[in-house]
């Protein structure tokens, strides 16, 4: 690990005191130092490492680089070499420095002219990385630098500047790039969460500019329980039931699995239920609430993969205790994708929501209302099979007669590979999780309910048949 520290001291004067000190990004002063004084800044590092110094002046001086025997030899006045020297005139400058392991010192201080000194006001800073893995751009006006990501990443930058810069983030989490100014020669740092993807890291600069840049990706897992994924608050509502991530709980360890499966279901027997809102939304009861399988399938065609979360749901009216099945799907292949009724061919119609939450379009079928009485069991699936080279998924609900399905849709994509993906290795292209759910919710259209009284029990299960399961390694799979 790197700090820096930072004082202002008379050569022949060892010092015992630090100024301030910061945690890796380095530390940055701007004042004025006077004939006879020079400022520093301390690096510590244990492994190879390689050092970027930025320094602005404005006036000339000297900066230079020394370990701590050279440093020590400076403030004593005695003969001494640097790693790094250079005398220069009023500017901003940036350079990159290779180093072993061990403690380094910065030092800044003016030049004497004709005699006569100047206050010197500066800026000194500095970030250290392992060696090799800091690049130097040198770029007019704009730059674009591709970022590719294999998995779910954290993704760390660190960086500074020969010239006040704006770094344009790209973001698929939310959907937009967000950006950062900085100074000349200031050290900057930002880590962020983004899904798998090709990414491009916009530069801008008034003219020509010399940039230190420090990039570092590490793949982590989709933790359902981030909030920052969604931007959510605890004070926002939930389904309530069974979902599956891919993470497995040992001990408060968190081990992923991946599954790929051509059919998953469902069973839950309800003993009890009773739900209200007294603002339900359009095509929702006061009294409504919903019972939903949800899954995303993958379609693989043409070297692409589409993404669609679907629905196979039990729709509840528990005021006057009728029911209906429908099912929904969902165009996650990107943000904010739509659907069109030439994508798909089923029982349903594709049209758009009402929901306030989302102005996209989704496919979407319903069966009749029919009464029911408690306790209720229901046993929902849905499976995927082939029609004329296409992906054919079937919804359907199991019965003491037979599997029940009340909706085929047919996608429009030529692929004989299929399946629902559960993992924990990245999210959707549209942001959201590879999951598996059979949940309690709102009954239609994004609305929220309060369960006044609920006794039930749920199972959620995959098919092995064509299943695989991948108990997961120290290397994310993609």
């Amino acid at each position: 690990m790197n700090f820096s520290v930072l004082g202002d001291y008379t050569r022949a004067t060892v010092p015992t005191a630090l100024a301030f000190c910061a945690f890796a990004l380095g530390v940055l002063s701007a004042y004025g130092v006077s004939s006879g004084y020079y400022s520093y800044i301390q690096m510590n590092t244990t492994i190879p490492s390689t050092i970027a110094l930025g320094y602005s002046m404005n006036y000339s001086g000297t900066v230079a680089l020394m370990d701590a025997g050279q440093y020590a030899n400076f403030v004593n006045e005695t003969a001494y070499s640097t790693i790094y020297m250079a005398n220069v005139s009023a500017g901003s400058y940036v350079v990159l420095v290779n180093v072993s392991p061990g403690s380094y010192f910065a030092t800044i201080q003016g030049a004497n002219s004709n005699g006569s000194s100047h206050a010197l006001n500066f800026s000194l800073s500095s970030f250290t990385a392992p060696q090799g893995h800091i690049r130097s751009i040198d770029f007019w006006n704009t730059y674009s630098l591709p970022i590719i990501l294999r998995n779910y990443s954290s993704v760390q930058l660190e960086w500074m500047d020969s010239a006040p810069l704006k770094m344009a983030f790209p973001n698929s989490i939310f959907a937009n790039n967000f950006s950062i100014l900085s100074n000349a020669t200031s050290v900057m740092n930002y880590t962020w969460l983004n899904n798998r993807g090709t990414y491009n890291l916009t530069l801008t600069s008034p003219g020509r500019s010399d940039m230190l840049l420090y990039m570092n990706s590490t793949p982590v897992l989709v933790n359902p329980l981030n909030q920052s994924i969604y931007n959510t608050t605890s004070n926002d509502s939930y389904p309530v039931g069974i979902s599956s991530y891919g993470l497995s709980n040992s001990s408060g360890n968190l081990g992923p699995y991946q599954i790929k499966t051509d059919g998953i279901g469902g069973y839950a027997v309800i003993n009890s239920v009773s739900a209200y809102n007294a603002t339900a939304r359009a095509n929702a009861s006061k009294g409504g609430a919903s019972l939903q399988l949800n899954a995303v399938m993958n379609i693989v065609s043409g070297g692409k993969t589409y993404a669609y979360w679907l629905q196979d749901a039990l729709l509840l009216n528990t005021s006057n205790m009728t029911y209906s099945l429908a099912d929904n799907i969902w165009n996650s292949t990107a943000h904010d994708a739509n659907m069109s009724n030439g994508t798909v061919l089923g029982g349903g119609y594709v049209s758009p929501t009402n929901s306030t939450n989302s102005s996209r379009d989704y496919y979407a079928q319903q069966t009749n209302s029919s009464a029911y009485t408690l306790p209720l069991v229901f046993s929902p699936v849905m499976k995927i099979q082939y029609y004329s080279g296409r992906p054919e998924v079937s919804f359907g609900v199991d019965t003491k007669s037979g599997t029940y399905y009340f909706d085929n849709v047919t996608f429009n994509i030529t692929s004989d590979n299929a399946y629902f993906l559960l993992t924990p290795y990245y999210m959707t292209p549209g942001g959201t999780f590879y999951d598996f759910e059979f949940v309690f919710g709102g009954e239609a259209n994004g609305a929220t309910t309060a369960f006044n009284e609920m006794s039930s029990s749920l199972w959620l299960y995959y098919y092995l048949k064509f299943a695989t399961y991948d108990s997961g390694s120290s290397n994310f799979v993609t």
